[in-house]
Protein backbone atom coordinates (compact mmCIF):
# COMPACT_ATOMS: atom_id res chain seq x y z
CA UNK A 1 0.00 0.00 0.00
CA UNK A 2 1.11 3.69 0.71
CA UNK A 3 4.45 4.62 2.28
CA UNK A 4 4.25 5.92 5.96
CA UNK A 5 5.80 8.86 4.45
CA UNK A 6 3.17 9.55 2.64
CA UNK A 7 0.89 9.43 4.87
CA UNK A 8 1.90 11.43 7.46
CA UNK A 9 2.13 14.00 4.69
CA UNK A 10 -1.76 13.71 4.23
CA UNK A 11 -1.96 13.70 7.71
CA UNK A 12 -0.48 16.82 8.24
CA UNK A 13 -2.23 18.72 5.21
CA UNK A 14 -5.55 17.51 6.35
CA UNK A 15 -5.17 17.28 10.18
CA UNK A 16 -8.01 19.90 10.76
CA UNK A 17 -10.34 18.29 8.58
CA UNK A 18 -9.74 14.82 10.33
CA UNK A 19 -10.22 16.24 13.86
CA UNK A 20 -13.04 18.23 12.43
CA UNK A 21 -14.54 14.63 11.09
CA UNK A 22 -13.81 12.74 14.15
CA UNK A 23 -15.48 15.18 16.61
CA UNK A 24 -18.47 14.80 14.34
CA UNK A 25 -18.28 10.73 14.59
CA UNK A 26 -18.15 10.85 17.82
CA UNK A 27 -21.53 12.25 18.09
CA UNK A 28 -23.23 9.17 16.03
CA UNK A 29 -23.15 7.19 18.77
CA UNK A 30 -25.90 5.94 20.88
CA UNK A 31 -28.15 7.84 22.70
CA UNK A 32 -29.77 5.20 24.47
CA UNK A 33 -33.04 5.36 22.41
CA UNK A 34 -34.09 2.05 20.81
CA UNK A 35 -34.66 3.29 17.46
CA UNK A 36 -31.91 5.76 15.90
CA UNK A 37 -32.84 6.78 12.02
CA UNK A 38 -30.02 8.55 9.29
CA UNK A 39 -31.89 11.74 10.38
CA UNK A 40 -30.68 11.28 13.51
CA UNK A 41 -27.29 10.59 13.32
CA UNK A 42 -23.94 12.24 11.76
CA UNK A 43 -24.15 11.47 7.96
CA UNK A 44 -21.93 13.78 5.82
CA UNK A 45 -20.57 15.55 9.06
CA UNK A 46 -23.88 16.97 10.17
CA UNK A 47 -25.64 16.65 13.39
CA UNK A 48 -29.39 15.70 12.71
CA UNK A 49 -30.66 14.75 16.44
CA UNK A 50 -33.72 16.48 17.03
CA UNK A 51 -33.68 15.42 20.65
CA UNK A 52 -30.49 16.78 21.23
CA UNK A 53 -29.75 19.92 19.04
CA UNK A 54 -30.08 23.11 20.71
CA UNK A 55 -33.12 25.83 20.06
CA UNK A 56 -31.49 27.82 16.64
CA UNK A 57 -30.23 30.99 16.86
CA UNK A 58 -32.26 33.89 15.12
CA UNK A 59 -31.23 33.90 11.59
CA UNK A 60 -30.43 37.87 11.95
CA UNK A 61 -27.16 36.43 14.16
CA UNK A 62 -25.70 34.40 11.04
CA UNK A 63 -23.17 37.04 9.77
CA UNK A 64 -23.66 35.21 6.71
CA UNK A 65 -27.11 35.88 5.99
CA UNK A 66 -28.76 38.99 3.84
CA UNK A 67 -31.64 40.13 5.01
CA UNK A 68 -34.25 39.52 2.92
CA UNK A 69 -36.41 42.97 2.82
CA UNK A 70 -32.87 44.73 1.76
CA UNK A 71 -33.61 47.03 -1.28
CA UNK A 72 -33.00 44.81 -5.06
CA UNK A 73 -30.19 46.70 -6.66
CA UNK A 74 -31.19 48.02 -9.73
CA UNK A 75 -28.55 45.73 -11.77
CA UNK A 76 -28.93 42.62 -10.15
CA UNK A 77 -31.80 39.41 -10.04
CA UNK A 78 -32.12 38.21 -6.87
CA UNK A 79 -32.72 34.95 -6.02
CA UNK A 80 -33.37 33.47 -2.71
CA UNK A 81 -32.41 30.09 -0.82
CA UNK A 82 -33.30 28.30 2.30
CA UNK A 83 -30.87 25.42 2.95
CA UNK A 84 -29.36 23.65 6.61
CA UNK A 85 -25.98 24.73 6.27
CA UNK A 86 -25.98 26.31 9.72
CA UNK A 87 -22.28 27.60 11.36
CA UNK A 88 -21.85 23.93 12.94
CA UNK A 89 -22.26 22.17 9.72
CA UNK A 90 -19.83 20.61 8.18
CA UNK A 91 -20.61 21.42 4.43
CA UNK A 92 -21.11 25.36 5.90
CA UNK A 93 -17.40 26.07 4.32
CA UNK A 94 -18.65 24.32 0.82
CA UNK A 95 -21.38 26.43 0.73
CA UNK A 96 -19.59 29.53 1.37
CA UNK A 97 -16.98 28.67 -0.91
CA UNK A 98 -19.42 27.92 -3.69
CA UNK A 99 -21.26 30.56 -3.10
CA UNK A 100 -18.11 33.29 -3.42
CA UNK A 101 -17.31 31.33 -6.66
CA UNK A 102 -20.77 32.12 -7.76
CA UNK A 103 -20.59 35.98 -7.09
CA UNK A 104 -17.75 36.44 -9.27
CA UNK A 105 -19.24 34.04 -12.03
CA UNK A 106 -22.50 36.05 -11.88
CA UNK A 107 -22.06 39.82 -10.89
CA UNK A 108 -25.78 40.12 -11.75
CA UNK A 109 -27.12 37.52 -9.55
CA UNK A 110 -27.42 38.71 -5.98
CA UNK A 111 -28.06 35.23 -4.29
CA UNK A 112 -29.59 36.04 -0.38
CA UNK A 113 -29.88 32.86 1.46
CA UNK A 114 -30.42 31.58 5.15
CA UNK A 115 -29.50 28.65 7.07
CA UNK A 116 -30.86 27.16 9.75
CA UNK A 117 -31.47 24.33 12.03
CA UNK A 118 -32.59 20.75 10.14
CA UNK A 119 -35.80 20.32 12.39
CA UNK A 120 -36.66 24.04 12.25
CA UNK A 121 -36.07 23.92 8.46
CA UNK A 122 -38.44 21.65 8.04
CA UNK A 123 -41.53 23.33 9.35
CA UNK A 124 -40.53 26.18 7.75
CA UNK A 125 -40.81 24.56 4.34
CA UNK A 126 -43.87 23.16 5.08
CA UNK A 127 -45.49 26.25 6.34
CA UNK A 128 -44.23 28.07 3.12
CA UNK A 129 -45.63 25.10 0.84
CA UNK A 130 -48.85 25.78 2.54
CA UNK A 131 -48.73 29.16 2.55
CA UNK A 132 -47.20 29.54 -0.88
CA UNK A 133 -44.09 31.98 0.23
CA UNK A 134 -41.40 29.52 -0.96
CA UNK A 135 -37.66 30.91 -1.54
CA UNK A 136 -36.56 30.34 -5.13
CA UNK A 137 -34.31 27.60 -4.13
CA UNK A 138 -34.17 24.77 -1.25
CA UNK A 139 -32.54 22.36 -0.07
CA UNK A 140 -34.51 18.93 -0.06
CA UNK A 141 -33.53 14.99 0.89
CA UNK A 142 -34.09 11.96 -0.86
CA UNK A 143 -36.42 9.45 -0.35
CA UNK A 144 -39.58 10.22 1.33
CA UNK A 145 -38.95 13.81 1.62
CA UNK A 146 -38.96 15.15 -1.90
CA UNK A 147 -41.66 12.77 -2.72
CA UNK A 148 -44.00 14.19 -0.22
CA UNK A 149 -43.28 17.87 -2.19
CA UNK A 150 -43.57 16.39 -5.36
CA UNK A 151 -47.12 16.06 -5.87
CA UNK A 152 -47.45 19.68 -4.88
CA UNK A 153 -46.79 20.35 -7.92
CA UNK A 154 -43.99 23.31 -6.20
CA UNK A 155 -40.84 22.13 -7.69
CA UNK A 156 -39.35 23.02 -10.55
CA UNK A 157 -39.01 20.68 -13.46
CA UNK A 158 -34.98 20.39 -13.90
CA UNK A 159 -35.70 17.81 -17.31
CA UNK A 160 -34.74 19.93 -19.90
CA UNK A 161 -31.84 21.63 -18.10
CA UNK A 162 -30.36 18.53 -17.47
CA UNK A 163 -29.06 17.86 -20.66
CA UNK A 164 -27.00 20.94 -20.83
CA UNK A 165 -25.23 19.18 -17.91
CA UNK A 166 -25.46 15.55 -19.23
CA UNK A 167 -21.40 15.42 -19.89
CA UNK A 168 -20.59 16.54 -16.05
CA UNK A 169 -23.18 14.50 -14.03
CA UNK A 170 -24.43 10.82 -14.30
CA UNK A 171 -27.96 10.44 -15.06
CA UNK A 172 -27.96 7.61 -11.99
CA UNK A 173 -27.42 10.90 -9.49
CA UNK A 174 -30.60 11.62 -9.64
CA UNK A 175 -32.22 8.91 -8.77
CA UNK A 176 -33.47 9.80 -5.49
CA UNK A 177 -34.70 13.04 -6.83
CA UNK A 178 -37.09 12.10 -9.65
CA UNK A 179 -40.42 10.75 -9.84
CA UNK A 180 -42.39 9.22 -12.82
CA UNK A 181 -39.03 9.52 -15.05
CA UNK A 182 -38.92 13.77 -14.02
CA UNK A 183 -35.83 15.14 -12.30
CA UNK A 184 -37.03 18.16 -9.32
CA UNK A 185 -33.61 18.31 -7.97
CA UNK A 186 -29.84 18.58 -8.31
CA UNK A 187 -27.47 16.43 -5.91
CA UNK A 188 -24.76 17.67 -3.94
CA UNK A 189 -22.77 15.08 -2.02
CA UNK A 190 -23.56 11.43 -1.16
CA UNK A 191 -22.41 9.11 0.94
CA UNK A 192 -22.98 4.71 0.82
CA UNK A 193 -22.62 1.70 2.79
CA UNK A 194 -19.53 0.13 1.97
CA UNK A 195 -17.42 -2.66 3.38
CA UNK A 196 -14.26 -2.45 5.69
CA UNK A 197 -11.92 -5.26 5.79
CA UNK A 198 -8.95 -5.07 8.35
CA UNK A 199 -6.77 -6.64 5.94
CA UNK A 200 -4.06 -7.49 8.97
CA UNK A 201 -7.09 -9.84 10.08
CA UNK A 202 -7.60 -11.38 6.63
CA UNK A 203 -4.01 -12.24 5.70
CA UNK A 204 -3.57 -14.00 9.29
CA UNK A 205 -6.39 -16.64 7.36
CA UNK A 206 -4.32 -16.39 3.80
CA UNK A 207 -6.52 -13.28 2.23
CA UNK A 208 -5.02 -10.54 0.42
CA UNK A 209 -7.64 -9.26 -1.20
CA UNK A 210 -11.76 -8.42 0.23
CA UNK A 211 -13.78 -11.84 -1.11
CA UNK A 212 -16.09 -11.19 -4.53
CA UNK A 213 -18.37 -13.48 -4.28
CA UNK A 214 -20.45 -14.62 -1.39
CA UNK A 215 -19.19 -18.09 -1.58
CA UNK A 216 -15.83 -17.12 -1.49
CA UNK A 217 -16.85 -14.58 1.68
CA UNK A 218 -18.62 -17.50 3.51
CA UNK A 219 -15.39 -19.64 3.24
CA UNK A 220 -13.36 -16.75 4.55
CA UNK A 221 -15.26 -16.40 7.89
CA UNK A 222 -15.34 -20.06 8.78
CA UNK A 223 -11.65 -19.81 8.38
CA UNK A 224 -11.50 -16.51 10.71
CA UNK A 225 -14.04 -18.28 13.03
CA UNK A 226 -11.84 -20.70 13.24
CA UNK A 227 -9.00 -18.94 14.43
CA UNK A 228 -11.62 -17.39 16.82
CA UNK A 229 -12.28 -14.12 15.10
CA UNK A 230 -15.69 -12.61 14.92
CA UNK A 231 -15.87 -11.67 10.70
CA UNK A 232 -18.44 -8.97 11.35
CA UNK A 233 -18.47 -5.79 13.48
CA UNK A 234 -21.66 -4.48 14.05
CA UNK A 235 -23.42 -2.44 16.64
CA UNK A 236 -27.13 -3.98 16.99
CA UNK A 237 -28.56 -1.59 19.75
CA UNK A 238 -27.57 0.75 16.97
CA UNK A 239 -30.26 -0.63 14.88
CA UNK A 240 -29.59 2.14 12.08
CA UNK A 241 -25.89 0.05 12.15
CA UNK A 242 -27.68 -3.18 11.90
CA UNK A 243 -29.91 -1.81 8.51
CA UNK A 244 -27.25 -1.04 6.82
CA UNK A 245 -25.79 -5.22 6.60
CA UNK A 246 -29.53 -6.01 6.19
CA UNK A 247 -29.81 -3.89 3.39
CA UNK A 248 -26.47 -4.71 1.59
CA UNK A 249 -27.41 -8.59 1.75
CA UNK A 250 -31.22 -7.74 0.50
CA UNK A 251 -29.59 -5.64 -2.01
CA UNK A 252 -27.52 -8.67 -3.30
CA UNK A 253 -30.10 -11.21 -2.92
CA UNK A 254 -33.29 -9.13 -5.05
CA UNK A 255 -31.75 -6.92 -6.97
CA UNK A 256 -31.16 -2.72 -6.68
CA UNK A 257 -34.71 -2.28 -8.66
CA UNK A 258 -36.76 -4.81 -6.23
CA UNK A 259 -35.55 -3.66 -3.39
CA UNK A 260 -36.08 0.43 -4.19
CA UNK A 261 -39.24 -1.10 -5.17
CA UNK A 262 -40.33 -2.23 -1.69
CA UNK A 263 -38.81 0.66 0.04
CA UNK A 264 -40.90 3.60 -2.17
CA UNK A 265 -44.30 1.21 -2.15
CA UNK A 266 -44.30 0.49 -5.56
CA UNK A 267 -44.07 -3.37 -5.02
CA UNK A 268 -44.96 -5.07 -1.72
CA UNK A 269 -42.91 -6.02 1.42
CA UNK A 270 -43.81 -9.69 1.27
CA UNK A 271 -40.65 -10.73 -0.66
CA UNK A 272 -39.20 -14.10 -0.10
CA UNK A 273 -35.82 -12.72 -0.86
CA UNK A 274 -35.78 -10.23 1.79
CA UNK A 275 -36.81 -12.84 4.27
CA UNK A 276 -33.62 -14.78 2.64
CA UNK A 277 -31.88 -12.16 3.29
CA UNK A 278 -32.57 -11.91 7.29
CA UNK A 279 -32.66 -15.15 7.29
CA UNK A 280 -29.08 -15.71 6.17
CA UNK A 281 -27.96 -13.15 8.79
CA UNK A 282 -29.31 -14.51 11.51
CA UNK A 283 -27.41 -17.57 10.41
CA UNK A 284 -24.48 -15.79 10.63
CA UNK A 285 -24.81 -14.65 13.99
CA UNK A 286 -25.62 -18.93 15.01
CA UNK A 287 -22.43 -19.69 13.16
CA UNK A 288 -20.26 -16.99 15.45
CA UNK A 289 -19.74 -14.56 12.02
CA UNK A 290 -21.06 -12.10 14.37
CA UNK A 291 -21.15 -10.92 17.70
CA UNK A 292 -23.82 -9.98 20.36
CA UNK A 293 -23.79 -7.00 20.30
CA UNK A 294 -27.14 -5.70 21.70
CA UNK A 295 -25.79 -4.76 24.96
CA UNK A 296 -26.00 -1.20 25.66
CA UNK A 297 -22.18 -1.18 26.41
CA UNK A 298 -21.68 -1.64 22.61
CA UNK A 299 -21.98 1.58 20.65
CA UNK A 300 -20.40 1.85 17.13
CA UNK A 301 -17.59 3.40 18.29
CA UNK A 302 -16.26 1.11 20.12
CA UNK A 303 -17.03 -0.95 17.41
CA UNK A 304 -15.48 0.73 15.04
CA UNK A 305 -12.18 0.98 17.60
CA UNK A 306 -12.66 -2.96 18.25
CA UNK A 307 -12.30 -3.42 14.45
CA UNK A 308 -9.42 -1.19 13.42
CA UNK A 309 -8.05 -3.17 16.91
CA UNK A 310 -8.37 -6.41 14.80
CA UNK A 311 -11.37 -7.87 16.68
CA UNK A 312 -13.27 -8.10 13.52
CA UNK A 313 -12.26 -8.77 9.90
CA UNK A 314 -14.88 -6.78 8.40
CA UNK A 315 -17.36 -3.42 8.94
CA UNK A 316 -20.12 -2.62 7.32
CA UNK A 317 -21.12 1.38 7.38
CA UNK A 318 -21.10 4.82 5.34
CA UNK A 319 -18.31 6.05 3.62
CA UNK A 320 -18.13 8.57 6.21
CA UNK A 321 -15.79 6.30 8.02
CA UNK A 322 -13.03 6.28 5.05
CA UNK A 323 -10.80 9.09 6.34
CA UNK A 324 -10.63 8.07 9.97
CA UNK A 325 -10.02 4.08 8.80
CA UNK A 326 -7.24 5.69 6.23
CA UNK A 327 -4.99 7.03 8.91
CA UNK A 328 -5.42 4.51 11.64
CA UNK A 329 -2.46 2.27 12.71
CA UNK A 330 -4.44 -0.66 10.62
CA UNK A 331 -4.29 -1.79 7.26
CA UNK A 332 -7.70 -1.20 6.28
CA UNK A 333 -9.33 -1.89 2.44
CA UNK A 334 -12.56 -0.86 0.96
CA UNK A 335 -14.97 -2.45 -0.85
CA UNK A 336 -19.06 -3.38 -1.81
CA UNK A 337 -20.36 -6.35 -0.13
CA UNK A 338 -20.26 -9.80 -2.28
CA UNK A 339 -22.30 -10.84 -4.91
CA UNK A 340 -23.76 -14.06 -4.92
CA UNK A 341 -22.56 -17.07 -7.70
CA UNK A 342 -19.88 -16.99 -9.83
CA UNK A 343 -20.58 -15.00 -12.44
CA UNK A 344 -20.59 -11.99 -10.24
CA UNK A 345 -23.31 -10.29 -11.80
CA UNK A 346 -24.46 -8.69 -8.36
CA UNK A 347 -21.60 -6.64 -8.43
CA UNK A 348 -22.17 -2.65 -9.31
CA UNK A 349 -25.01 -2.29 -6.39
CA UNK A 350 -24.62 -0.68 -3.22
CA UNK A 351 -27.02 1.02 -0.70
CA UNK A 352 -26.91 5.01 -0.38
CA UNK A 353 -26.32 7.66 -3.15
CA UNK A 354 -27.45 10.89 -3.40
CA UNK A 355 -29.63 12.20 -1.38
CA UNK A 356 -29.17 16.37 -0.28
CA UNK A 357 -29.69 18.50 -2.97
CA UNK A 358 -31.52 21.71 -3.89
CA UNK A 359 -34.63 22.35 -5.68
CA UNK A 360 -36.34 25.27 -7.66
CA UNK A 361 -39.71 26.67 -6.89
CA UNK A 362 -41.89 25.99 -10.18
CA UNK A 363 -43.41 29.66 -9.10
CA UNK A 364 -40.71 31.47 -8.62
CA UNK A 365 -40.89 34.68 -10.80
CA UNK A 366 -37.34 33.40 -11.84
CA UNK A 367 -37.57 30.20 -12.04
CA UNK A 368 -35.30 29.24 -15.45
CA UNK A 369 -32.75 31.59 -14.28
CA UNK A 370 -32.88 30.29 -10.62
CA UNK A 371 -32.69 26.48 -11.89
CA UNK A 372 -29.55 27.45 -14.23
CA UNK A 373 -28.08 28.90 -11.09
CA UNK A 374 -28.95 26.34 -8.91
CA UNK A 375 -27.32 23.08 -11.25
CA UNK A 376 -23.77 25.85 -11.52
CA UNK A 377 -24.67 26.22 -7.70
CA UNK A 378 -24.94 22.88 -6.69
CA UNK A 379 -21.96 21.67 -8.79
CA UNK A 380 -19.86 23.62 -6.78
CA UNK A 381 -20.90 22.89 -3.70
CA UNK A 382 -19.88 19.32 -4.45
CA UNK A 383 -16.74 19.86 -5.34
CA UNK A 384 -15.96 21.87 -2.11
CA UNK A 385 -17.61 19.39 0.30
CA UNK A 386 -15.77 16.60 -1.47
CA UNK A 387 -12.77 18.17 -0.96
CA UNK A 388 -13.57 18.62 2.61
CA UNK A 389 -13.95 15.15 3.55
CA UNK A 390 -17.63 16.02 3.73
CA UNK A 391 -19.10 13.34 1.22
CA UNK A 392 -18.96 11.33 -2.22
CA UNK A 393 -19.01 13.52 -5.28
CA UNK A 394 -21.88 13.18 -7.58
CA UNK A 395 -20.36 15.56 -10.30
CA UNK A 396 -17.55 14.46 -12.43
CA UNK A 397 -14.47 15.07 -10.99
CA UNK A 398 -13.09 17.58 -13.15
CA UNK A 399 -10.66 18.93 -10.99
CA UNK A 400 -7.51 18.34 -8.36
CA UNK A 401 -8.19 16.01 -5.79
CA UNK A 402 -4.89 14.23 -5.22
CA UNK A 403 -4.73 15.63 -2.10
CA UNK A 404 -7.41 13.66 -0.41
CA UNK A 405 -6.90 9.78 1.22
CA UNK A 406 -6.31 6.78 -1.36
CA UNK A 407 -9.92 5.40 0.33
CA UNK A 408 -12.27 8.38 -0.29
CA UNK A 409 -10.39 8.81 -4.09
CA UNK A 410 -11.07 4.92 -4.89
CA UNK A 411 -14.69 5.48 -3.55
CA UNK A 412 -15.64 8.60 -5.62
CA UNK A 413 -14.18 7.07 -8.58
CA UNK A 414 -16.50 3.90 -8.53
CA UNK A 415 -19.79 4.77 -6.83
CA UNK A 416 -21.49 6.88 -9.36
CA UNK A 417 -21.10 3.86 -11.55
CA UNK A 418 -22.90 1.67 -9.06
CA UNK A 419 -26.22 1.06 -8.99
CA UNK A 420 -27.54 2.85 -6.15
CA UNK A 421 -30.43 2.37 -3.92
CA UNK A 422 -31.39 5.31 -1.06
CA UNK A 423 -30.80 4.23 2.56
CA UNK A 424 -33.96 2.54 3.92
CA UNK A 425 -34.06 4.83 6.96
CA UNK A 426 -34.24 7.84 4.35
CA UNK A 427 -36.58 6.42 1.71
CA UNK A 428 -39.41 5.64 4.12
CA UNK A 429 -41.04 8.21 5.58
CA UNK A 430 -40.43 8.84 9.46
CA UNK A 431 -43.54 6.70 10.87
CA UNK A 432 -42.32 3.79 8.46
CA UNK A 433 -38.98 4.38 9.12
CA UNK A 434 -39.96 3.72 12.87
CA UNK A 435 -41.82 0.42 12.03
CA UNK A 436 -39.21 -0.26 10.00
CA UNK A 437 -36.38 -0.12 12.64
CA UNK A 438 -38.48 -1.45 15.20
CA UNK A 439 -38.88 -4.63 13.48
CA UNK A 440 -35.54 -4.93 12.33
CA UNK A 441 -33.72 -4.39 15.58
CA UNK A 442 -36.19 -8.07 16.41
CA UNK A 443 -33.74 -9.76 13.94
CA UNK A 444 -30.48 -10.06 15.80
CA UNK A 445 -32.07 -11.43 19.05
CA UNK A 446 -33.86 -13.67 17.25
CA UNK A 447 -37.24 -12.32 17.96
CA UNK A 448 -38.66 -12.94 14.67
CA UNK A 449 -36.94 -14.22 11.25
CA UNK A 450 -37.19 -13.90 7.95
CA UNK A 451 -40.93 -14.64 7.09
CA UNK A 452 -42.10 -12.87 10.36
CA UNK A 453 -40.48 -9.29 9.74
CA UNK A 454 -41.85 -9.45 5.49
CA UNK A 455 -45.71 -10.16 7.68
CA UNK A 456 -45.27 -7.43 9.79
CA UNK A 457 -43.56 -4.52 7.46
CA UNK A 458 -46.55 -5.50 4.86
CA UNK A 459 -49.25 -5.46 7.04
CA UNK A 460 -47.75 -2.13 8.52
CA UNK A 461 -46.29 0.43 5.86
CA UNK A 462 -47.25 1.27 2.16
Amino acid sequence: MRSISGKWMRLISTVLTIVMLSLCLTACSSDGSDVKTRESREENGTKKDKADTPTPKPLDDDPALTPTDTPVPDDKTVLTMWCIAVPSDSMRHAYESAISDMELRYPDIELRWEAMDYWAYREKLKTALEGNALPDIFYVMGGSFIQELIPSGKLYNMDDLYLQYSDKINEKMFVNATCDGKKYAVPLTMSVVAMFANMDVLKQVGYDSIPETYEELVECCDKLVATGIYPFGCCNNETWCFSEYAESVAQKVIGSAALSDILYGRASWYNPGYAEAIDLIQGWIQKKYMEDTSASEFSNDRIKQDFMDGRYAFYINGSWNAPVFEWCDANIDVGEFPAFGGDKKGLGQMIGGPSDSLAVSADSPNADLAAMYTFELAREICRYGYLDYCGLPTWNIDYDDSNLSPMVRKLAMTVNQKDLVLFGDVALTPSETDIYLTNLREVPVFAIDGNEFIRRMKESVR
